[in-house]
């Protein structure tokens, strides 16, 4: 696709368009968490300021034949937190 004359080559867009066709999925369904039913529950637990192994035993309290490990709940937590990005409270300045 890009041989040839610089006119003949495709736009970016194109490219990008035929590179994701080949890419493999974002994870293979071994690698889905096993909490991602729960995700917003957890997302609006970290808000309030819960940690992972509240949010596991809170989700054992409150949904029934919950059996993820706790394990799965701090890859979640970590999931969560890394898509929110990093908050201003997280970054120290040394002197």
């Amino acid at each position: 696709m890009l041989e040839g004359p610089e006119d003949e080559v495709p736009e970016l867009e194109a490219l990008k368009e035929q590179i994701q066709a080949h890419l493999p999925s974002r994870l293979p369904p071994q690698q889905t968490s096993s909490l991602v039913l729960w995700q917003q529950r957890v997302d609006a637990w970290l808000t309030q300021g819960l940690g992972p192994r509240a949010i596991h035993e809170r989700l054992q309290l409150e949904v029934e034949d919950f059996s993820a490990s706790y394990s799965a709940a701090k890859r979640m937590v970590q999931q969560v937190r890394k898509a929110r990005g990093v908050r201003a409270e997280e970054v120290a300045i040394p002197w």
